[in-house]
């Protein structure tokens, strides 16, 4: 049994991960899963996943996707219940109490893994023929962080569909984990050109390009500059597909705070689109701020201070002091 200590790590990887479109560090994988996010303002990015077209109630159910969607949906409903309950744990008086009742809920989350487990081992023995249940079975490892036997699953579909990008782009997300940078290209490629018509795997290859520059720039041959040419153009591949998603549109903006020297144009450019298809008064005052700190660091102070007196949000008050600090010292040092 894992010590009382694990436990939170434990319901956090087990149970927390499997409530977001999985992003282990750069990539993420796919059905049922995103891609990576930026490190935005309020820490809380994301992606959302690839969308299933409803199926019309004339249309026969097909059994095995049918299944498939019960074990999701039974992941769901245990993770949302577990979450609730390691929380309500920390909110007890009594220590002991707390410890006792983490301890408890650490025995089921361990009985369900197991259940679950030999649940999707049942459902691939009854579809042996077919990708989709080993994949969602890798995902089920990969969100508790057993990335081998996550691997060991996507394989295996591989194996019975090499025509589904979802499986390559899940591997290539292992590889950007594990060290091997030069094969991940190769399998983020394979994605791509296998669906050219979906945000998600350009992300992550977009991502995968960008944060590795030191590998893609062996990979591909090209300097730095290049790199970063090359991982901007396959962002704007997969902002032609999804033009009005909002966490890509942040995600792009806030690559430029790593391009040196600074593309200013381009930066403001990027973060203006952000705001324009941000869904919240939250997130748009969020992407002020970047655009605020922007316009400063292109020189153009006065426009930079305009824009910060219009963040109002008491979630963002002591960022938005910050910045503008920041802005007021400048323009004493060169006022104009």
């Amino acid at each position: 049994m894992k010590s009382l200590d694990g436990i939170f790590v434990l319901l956090t990887a087990a149970l927390l991960l499997m409530a977001a479109p999985v992003c282990s560090g750069t990539v993420g994988q796919s059905r049922d899963g995103g891609g990576a996010g930026g490190a935005r303002v309020a820490d809380n990015a994301g992606q959302s996943s690839p969308e299933q077209s409803p199926v019309p109630e004339s249309e026969p159910v097909d059994p095995m996707q049918a299944a498939i969607a019960a074990l999701l949906d039974k992941e769901d409903t245990f993770r949302d219940d577990s979450h609730r309950r390691l929380l309500d744990t920390f909110a007890l008086e009594a220590e002991e109490a707390g410890a006792a009742a983490r301890q408890q809920l650490q025995l089921e989350v361990s009985q369900w893994e197991t259940d679950m487990e030999a649940a999707w081992e049942d459902l691939i023995a009854t579809y042996p023929d077919h990708s989709d249940p080993l994949l969602h079975y890798g995902n089920f490892f990969n969100n508790r962080g057993l990335e081998d036997k996550a691997l060991e699953q996507w394989k295996k579909a591989l194996d019975l569909n090499p025509d589904d990008p979802a499986i390559w782009n899940n591997i290539a997300g292992y590889h950007t984990h594990n060290g091997d940078i030069r094969k991940a290209f190769e399998y983020f490629e394979k994605a791509v050109s296998l669906e050219p018509a979906h945000w998600v795997y350009f992300h992550n290859f977009a991502n995968a390009v960008f944060l590795f520059r030191r590998d893609s720039m062996d990979y591909y041959r090209l300097n730095e500059q290049q790199i970063f040419d090359k991982a901007f153009a396959i962002y704007r591949r997969a902002m032609e597909t999804a033009p009005d998603n909002f966490e890509l549109a942040y995600d792009v903006a806030n690559s430029y705070y790593i391009v040196k020297p600074a593309r200013f144009d381009k930066a403001l450019a990027a973060w203006e689109h952000a705001f324009s298809v941000a869904a919240s008064e939250t997130d748009r005052q969020d992407v002020l701020i970047h655009l605020a700190r922007w316009n400063l660091k292109a020189g153009n102070p006065q426009k930079a201070l305009e824009i910060i007196d219009r963040v109002d949000l008491p979630e963002h008050g002591e960022l938005r002091k910050r910045v503008k600090k920041n802005i007021l010292r400048s323009m004493l040092k060169s006022p104009q």
